[in-house]
């Protein structure tokens, strides 16, 4: 009886896939039959087509949502993209925009809160809008600026960073890792990109310091550490249950980094203890093993006189090394939802098929677009360099090759996206924009030259929208900016070079006079020379002075102050340093008033 149980069940499950299959093929069906009306009688798409941009846009968006097997599709994406570029000499600048940003980045591939307003701009401009659509799409885009702008989410989610921000400068992994870069604020954007609704802050600020503390460690394997040190490294985090005791095992310069990770991964289990799901946290740390165990087996490669691997040996460890299965892991064990449970965990760590798919896309565009710039480095060699020394082709060759298994990736992506089975669209949504983020972070590429271009139009958006000026930029301790974005920020600063050596004089001061963590939160002037500090001779540098004139230099009807502009604190008994804007002479005096305002322009002007 159990064994005619077991195969009348097996004859079931075999009935249900069977006609799963034939419901997809249905669908499949239908979607080529509804393509084939737009050929005619010789099997070729429709001049007609090409007349209409509005319609080839929309025909081409709909090609990047085909999956295996398509074939019709493949050929509407050759017809559309060639026949687009072609039309753009001759279209207006309306529609000259939106063909290059769809060519650029398809719809589907976007994410969505980033691409809403260029396409409701965009949309309004329509002569055949639906207004009332229209007027949705601005109430709800409206709605939830002003819920990021003025309500208590913005609260929590400055909160949340500036705690981060506090988090990562009190761990100084910039002064002791100096070949580090530093990636806290896109690590934020990774996350607010994946899940932007409020309810979501306790995911985001767990996948936000996951990612920053991984760029860390990746940078440690790649560049510093030695393979003593990072075998010792690997062998401590993945032995269970290690702890602080294991600390002594490892480097000085590693026990920083060791700390943090543990300090996290307690912050998390004290978080998901709260909500009663502290299962996930297994997951978290099981997850973060594989990925410090793939970065050690490409250290391999590095410090020993093995060849370049082919490109299998590689890509079978460099798609856990991306990190992309570590973070879609982390970005659903933060979720503070009903439907998350035990079931979705298991789901994600075993790699179904969008994750694989993503894992795919996150790796090969990161090489692509990186690839060049890591090699500057000195790093293991990527999937580029694979593929060439295995089939002996050049560089332009070997890009095609990937970006085609990108193209075959995404299709497996839309296959469970369009068709979802096993968990529930609010789950897949997280895992798509994770890989929606790689497409707009590494679509154009990440070469040194690009970064100047896109920060100007960036700032030049941002102040549009504002209203207000950008006053800093932070900066990922990595070469892309430096040279002529160096100077381009020298430049917005405006200030004239025989001011700048006073300016970093004052930085230098106010830092001595700031608590630093490493000091006890003591401050450096105090425990240095052992006196009182004070702060009542602080003013804004650049600020307005007036110097008294004494009697022996003025008559009874000249000024008895004069107005000069302050460039340096009094730490002496010669007083502060002012600048006499008159005279163009730079002078001492402790007789003087100060005005606390902003910069003054003198400092910023050309001499003439």
């Amino acid at each position: 009886m159990e064994s005619s149980i077991k195969e009348t069940d097996r004859k079931t499950k075999g009935s249900d896939m069977e006609s799963e299959s034939d419901i997809k093929h249905l669908k499949k069906e239908k979607r080529n039959h509804v393509f084939k009306k737009f050929k005619d009688s010789e099997g070729n798409f429709e001049k007609a087509l090409t007349t209409h941009v509005p319609a080839m846009l929309s025909f081409y968006e709909a090609t990047h949502l085909r999956v295996h097997g398509e074939d019709i599709l493949e050929q509407a994406l050759v017809f559309t993209s060639s026949h687009l570029k072609s039309m753009m000499p001759s279209l207006s600048d309306f529609f000259r925009e939106q063909v290059m940003l769809a060519l650029n980045q398809p719809i589907c591939m976007s994410l969505p809160r980033v691409d809403a307003r260029r396409i409701i701009s965009i949309y309004q401009k329509y002569d055949t809008r639906d207004k009332v659509v229209l007027k949705f799409a601005k109430l709800d885009f409206n709605l939830l600026q002003k819920e990021y702008s003025g309500s208590t989410f913005v609260k929590d989610w400055f909160k949340d960073y500036v705690s981060g921000f506090r988090w990562w400068r009190d761990l100084e992994f910039l002064t002791k890792y100096p070949f580090a870069r530093d990636r806290l604020v896109e690590s934020y954007f990774w996350s607010l990109s994946v899940y932007f609704e409020p309810k979501f802050a306790m995911a985001r600020r767990m996948l936000a310091k996951i990612i920053a503390l991984a760029t860390i460690i990746d940078e440690i394997y790649d560049v510093y550490g030695s393979y003593d040190e990072l075998r010792c490294f690997t062998h401590v985090i993945e032995s269970s249950d290690s702890g602080r005791s294991a600390i002594d095992q490892l480097s000085s310069y590693m026990r920083l980094c060791y700390l943090a990770i543990l300090d996290v991964y307690s912050e998390m289990e004290e978080e998901l203890a709260k909500k009663g799901k502290t299962y996930r946290l297994y997951y978290a740390k099981n997850e973060m093993k594989k990925l410090i165990r793939a970065y050690f087996d490409e250290a391999k490669w590095y410090h020993s006189d093995y060849s370049v691997p082919t490109f299998e040996e590689y890509i079978k460890v460099s798609l856990v090394s991306s990190g992309y299965m570590m973070v879609a892991t982390i970005s659903l064990v933060g979720i503070e939802d009903n439907l998350m449970n035990k079931y979705i965990m298991d789901w994600v760590t075993k790699e179904p098929l969008v994750v694989k798919a993503s894992t795919v896309i996150a790796r090969l565009m990161d090489d692509i677009a990186g690839h060049e710039f890591e090699q500057e480095k000195g790093h293991e060699p990527s999937t580029v360099e694979c593929l060439m020394t295995q089939n002996g082709t050049s560089k332009e060759e070997v890009i095609l090759e990937l970006q085609k298994l990108v193209n075959d990736a995404w299709e497996d992506v839309n296959k469970q996206c369009l068709s979802p089975t096993d968990v529930l669209v609010l789950i897949l949504v997280r895992v798509l924009n994770l890989v929606r983020v790689i497409d707009l972070l590494y679509k154009d590429g990440d070469t040194k030259d690009q970064v100047l271009g896109v920060s100007k139009q960036f700032q030049t958006s941002v102040e549009r929208e504002t209203g207000k000026k950008l006053k800093s930029i932070r900066t990922n301790n990595s070469g892309e900016y430096s040279g002529p974005f160096d100077k381009y920020c020298k430049h917005q600063a405006k200030l004239l070079n025989s001011f700048w050596g006073e300016a970093f004089l004052i930085v230098a001061h106010v830092i001595n006079l700031s608590l630093i963590v490493y000091l006890q939160s003591d401050v450096p002037n105090r425990v240095w020379y052992g006196n009182d500090v004070f702060y009542d001779h602080l003013r804004v540098f650049g600020c307005k002075a007036f110097v008294h004139v004494s009697k022996d230099e003025r008559s009874k009807l000249d000024a008895k102050t004069r107005h000069c502009i302050c460039v340096k604190y009094g730490l002496d008994e010669f007083g502060y340093k002012i600048y006499d804007p008159i005279e163009k002479k730079l002078a001492r005096s402790c007789d003087i008033v100060l005005w606390r305002i902003k910069l003054l322009k003198i400092l910023t002007k050309r001499r003439s």
